[in-house]
């Protein structure tokens, strides 16, 4: 429970939205049961679409030239934030502390994202700066389907 809470949180680090989307789907769809508020709005519909359109325009502003660095301030704390909410989340629904799992997934979050503008950097000395930002989707997307999983579609944990 723990690791899945920290790979949903490290994939906050490589897009703020996409783990919090991904937790709404396997929560409406009956994978995960979140039933403490706040973490039970993620079981709304219409807050699962809310979560991918973000997702999307999320992938597009992602690959602009004018988007800032992931480790300024302001996208550092936003990714720290759903860093957290997703973990604490996971923690609630294994009805452990939502405070500790808060305080992991920040952590795991703002780390992750250092190593991914790092890994970022590099992939962009080689390939276009679009391609490697698709590169981060993949990663983020495979990694909060991991999270989520259950134990009959874990293949890899």
């Amino acid at each position: 429970m723990v690791l899945r809470a920290a790979v949903l949180a490290a994939a906050s680090g490589e897009r703020i939205m996409m783990p919090a989307a991904v937790l709404s789907w396997a929560t409406v769809s009956g994978r995960i049961s979140l039933t403490q508020w706040p973490f039970s709005l993620l079981g709304r519909p219409w807050v699962m679409n809310l979560f991918w359109f973000s997702v999307l325009g999320e992938i597009v502003a992602d690959k602009l030239p004018f988007t800032p660095p992931r480790t300024d301030p302001g996208p550092l704390l936003a990714r720290a934030a759903s860093g957290a909410g997703v973990a604490a989340a996971q923690f609630s629904a294994s009805n452990r502390s939502p405070w500790v799992g808060g305080l992991l997934g920040a952590g795991v979050a703002a780390t992750q994202t250092f190593a991914a503008y790092s890994v970022r950097a590099r992939l962009n000395q080689g390939l276009p700066n679009p391609v490697s930002g698709s590169v981060g989707d993949l990663i983020a997307l495979a990694s909060a389907l991991m999270a989520v999983a259950s134990k009959k579609e874990r293949w890899i944990w």
